[in-house]
């Protein structure tokens, strides 16, 4: 049985990155709101610097999987020569990558 193909490997690589992009988004949001929290009822400094940092790590983290998922959208355009079922896979997978990118 022959292993997934090159198209197929970069379908899941969109997928996983698209996932992996909306969970930091999220993050984000989550760690922006303790972060007001926690600047609104000032508590220890350390815990400010903190969240702070813990903040900015997860934004560049998000960046760079954006990046990354930027290049890989590159990369699945420029196949050529695709058998239909390959793609709708890879419009599947374009459409997943883009949509994180713009939620």
């Amino acid at each position: 049985m022959p292993g997934p193909s090159k198209v197929q490997i970069k379908i899941n690589a969109l997928r996983r990155l698209a996932k992996e992009y909306n969970i930091y988004k999220d993050e984000e949001i989550e760690l922006q709101g303790r972060l007001t929290q926690l600047e609104t009822h000032p508590r220890d400094e350390y815990e400010i610097r903190r969240a702070q940092q813990v903040f900015d790590e997860t934004r560049k983290v998000k960046e760079q999987v954006a990046q990354q998922l930027k290049t890989l959208v590159g990369e699945v355009r420029k196949l050529t020569g695709l058998k239909p079922e390959e793609e709708k896979q890879v419009t599947a997978g374009l459409e997943e990558a883009s949509a994180a990118l713009q939620g």
